[in-house]
């Protein structure tokens, strides 16, 4: 088989003593794990004047056999004559046995390899091999060089040293190992070079001349790695008492990949972040929720027997109702309590079961929208206008299904305003919601008079506990109205007779002993069926009374 070092022995053999030559083996390995194989013989003016030319040497055609590379002699810039040949691989792991072509397996580059390890984003090159020059210049020779020559080297070394004034022929030669690995170096027990500019080009011209050299059917050449500063050299003798083993590491990474990994860990935090502040958003949400219905948890009423203070009056049990005056278009008539049933058999006479007189006025039950606050119908003429100032482009029959589910299906406030189209914190729209309602005049006072006299007030609308929990905030009603019954708390609207099964079931009152005040007929004769008290509010004059009293305003008047 063809083996380089065949050659330089040749040329070795067929100069004086007294020259000098120069030979080195250099692996290049790509980036994606290709490279070549180069070996080169410098030889100074003495020994190329003393030398037939290479191309006349059998031993270089048996090199190209072989799928070398091989240049013709080429005196360069630095006064050498200098000599290559080169073998490509297209991968690392050909290149012990391009190796093993140099000086053969047996020789003295012995295990020369390069591992490639690869971890997300970045790559580590590992070169090992092992050198050893300790049989002298015949460990570059081999059988069939000694069959050619007579000797390993031509002659005995005994002649040559005699030649050459006592000195061993290896004191002629030089040899040298050289790595180039891709990235940038890391531990070696190598000497890292950084070849000057002018040697680059002159490596790289004596590259290009190779494939003139070539004949008919070999290999294209190869493309030299180009040296750098991550080149790692090993200056080897001849005189060594031991092998030389040689250690080459580098690194490279990948931009890409490393941006990737950056933006997919930036990705991760982000998305960390958004989940943190969705759950401290759902914490906050749900504290809110328990704190709301907390809030709108129905306050026991006063028992009869337990009258409640207001504004700092000791109120009887059996405090009469309040005159409530109701001003029609021509006259004035005073609502007053119905005439006391007949005492039950087994009580105190004029008393029911549960201590109070039968008959007495205990309880009044005002509708939230008409009669407590002036908006009658929420939503037209509250939640249409507000939703459509906020973007909402729902006909006015889907913004009143919306209101329906929320009112009656329970939906959340977030759900319900999302639902839509409107967007922003679903508290600050509740709250722009209810700072649209506005007391009816003089209510205040008409509720404050109704406690003092030892009556519990309840309220009773079409609306969730959120937004009545707003109004009690905003117009101090909590020491005013002791229950507030919403559709949202019972699950249905009014007329429904639930409503007023609801007002009962607080209050622990009678229905003959309850008064409700509304706008709504239907609601009003559901209410007079139970055997409830029923008041018709009327604030406007153009409206003829019914079939119930009528109440025209809350201004208190004299009897």
């Amino acid at each position: 088989m063809a083996r380089f070092l065949r050659l330089l022995v040749g040329l070795l053999c067929l100069f004086l003593l007294g020259c000098r030559a120069d030979a080195t083996l250099r692996v290049n390995v790509n980036d994606d794990g290709s490279g070549n194989v180069l070996v080169s013989v410098a030889l100074d003016q003495e020994a190329a004047s003393r030398t037939v030319l290479v191309d006349n040497l059998v031993l270089a055609d048996d090199l190209r056999q072989g799928g070398w590379n091989v240049s013709a002699p080429t005196t360069e810039a630095d006064g050498n004559t200098w000599v290559r040949a080169s073998k490509p691989f297209a991968a690392i792991e050909q290149i012990p046995v391009i190796v093993a072509e140099v000086a053969g397996a047996e020789g003295p580059f012995r295990g020369f390899s390069v591992v490639e390890q690869r971890s997300f984003g970045k790559r580590t090159w590992a070169f090992r091999g092992t050198v050893d020059l300790r049989k002298g210049l015949a460990a570059l020779s081999d059988p069939e060089l000694t069959q050619v020559l007579g000797t390993p080297l031509g002659q005995t070394v005994e002649v040559l040293a005699a030649q050459a004034g006592g000195r061993p022929i290896e004191s002629a030669v030089s040899v040298a190992v050289e790595v180039h690995l891709p990235g940038d170096l890391g531990a070696t027990n190598g000497i890292i070079v950084t070849p000057p500019k002018q040697l680059k080009k002159a490596k790289s011209a004596a590259s290009a001349s190779i494939p003139s050299t070539t004949v008919a059917g070999a290999p294209p050449a190869p493309v030299l790695a180009k040296p750098n500063d991550s080149a790692v050299s090993w200056k080897l003798a001849f005189a060594a008492t031991a092998p030389t083993e040689l250690q080459a590491e580098s690194k490279s990474s990948r931009l890409a990949p490393r941006l990737w990994r950056w933006g997919s860990l930036a990705a991760l935090v982000f998305a960390g972040v958004v989940l943190l502040y969705q759950a401290g958003h759902l914490f906050l949400e749900s504290r809110r929720d328990r704190l709301r219905r907390k809030a709108r948890q129905l306050r026991p009423l006063p028992t009869p027997g337990q009258p409640q203070a207001a504004e700092g009056d000791v109120l009887e049990a059996d405090t009469p109702e309040p005159a409530i005056r109701s001003y029609g278009t021509s006259s004035v008539r005073t609502i007053r309590p119905a005439q006391a049933a007949p005492a039950r058999a087994g009580t105190p006479d004029n008393t029911d079961s549960d201590g109070a007189r039968a008959g007495a006025l205990r309880v009044l039950a005002l509708e939230t929208a008409g009669v407590l606050c002036s908006v009658t119908d929420p939503v037209n003429e509250v939640l249409i206008p507000l939703a459509r100032a906020r973007g909402c482009t729902l006909s006015a029959g889907q913004i009143g299904d919306w209101y329906v589910a929320r009112v009656m299906g329970g939906l959340s406030a977030r759900d319900f305003w999302t639902g839509l189209g409107v967007s922003g914190d679903p508290v600050l729209l509740d709250d722009g919601f209810t700072r649209r309602y506005e007391l009816n005049p003089d209510v205040l006072d008409f509720l404050r008079q109704a406690r003092q006299r030892g009556l519990d007030v309840v309220a009773v609308g079409d609306e969730v506990a959120e937004w009545t929990s707003a109004l009690r905030q905003r117009f101090s009603l909590d020491s005013l109205i002791g229950a507030w019954i919403t559709s949202g708390d019972v699950g249905t609207r009014p007329p429904h007779p639930a409503l007023l099964s609801a007002v009962l079931r607080v209050s622990t009152a009678t229905s003959a002993s309850a008064m409700v005040i509304s706008r709504n007929i239907t609601l009003l004769d559901a209410a007079r069926s139970q055997g409830f008290r029923t008041v018709h509010y009327l604030p406007d004059l153009a409206s003829q009374p019914g079939d119930h009293a009528a109440l025209r305003s809350f201004a208190r008047a004299s009897a």
